[in-house]
């Protein structure tokens, strides 16, 4: 093979791979993040909690039930209700306004579901966004500080993974804390959540 020969061969090999583009380098597209209430839906979730009792960790685990009320402009109202699983519990309800970003009104219960404030606008991976809420009337406030990781296949569902450190604070009590979040991007509805302040709690969808 002769210099030019040589030159042009490797030129065009350059050029090439300049060109392809590994599977997982595609170019982000933003994403709308929303919650897609749908009426009279249910849900169900195992909740798991892990808590330190004298450096000897225990489990529990307890079942959450959500039924989606009517959807008007976005919104609706979900009834929690925290059951049992295994072990001696007393169930616990909930009715809870919100919208399809997640917002809550001042007098919404500081319930065990897992909802995330999301972002008004599409997002690409690395976006960050900040939520400071008030609950129970004035009693709980919740700071966050979000940031959208991107997208994750499990299967043949594509999940949004988001992180959020916060604080969560009643009174002159301040609890700091991370959650992570899997949105199934099929329906706009949690399909797995893990928070980790005084205890590890996890809620996996069933």
């Amino acid at each position: 093979m002769n210099l030019r020969l040589a030159i042009a061969c490797i030129g065009i090999s350059l050029l090439a791979a300049g060109c392809h583009r590994e599977p997982n380098q595609a170019k982000a597209v933003p994403q709308l993040l929303r919650y897609r209430w749908v009426a009279g839906r249910e849900l169900h979730y195992a909740m798991t909690t892990v808590d330190p009792n004298q450096g000897k960790p225990f489990t529990s685990e307890r079942v959450i039930d959500v039924k989606i009320g009517p959807v008007i402009g976005g919104r609706t109202t979900a009834e929690v209700r925290l059951g049992c699983k295994n072990g001696v519990c007393v169930p616990q309800f909930a009715t809870i306004p919100i919208d399809s970003m997640g917002a809550m009104p001042e007098d919404a219960p500081n319930c065990q579901f897992p909802v995330f404030q999301l972002p008004r606008d599409p997002v690409l991976p690395g976006a960050t966004w900040s939520k400071h809420q008030i609950i129970e009337n004035g009693r709980v406030i919740l700071d966050s500080h979000f940031q959208f990781i991107g997208l994750r296949h499990i299967g043949n569902r594509t999940f949004a993974k988001i992180d959020d450190s916060f604080v969560l604070s009643r009174g002159s009590r301040k609890r700091p804390g991370t959650r992570s979040v899997l949105l199934d991007l099929s329906d706009g509805m949690a399909w797995q959540s893990t928070a980790k302040s005084d205890a590890e709690v996890t809620w996996q969808r069933l």
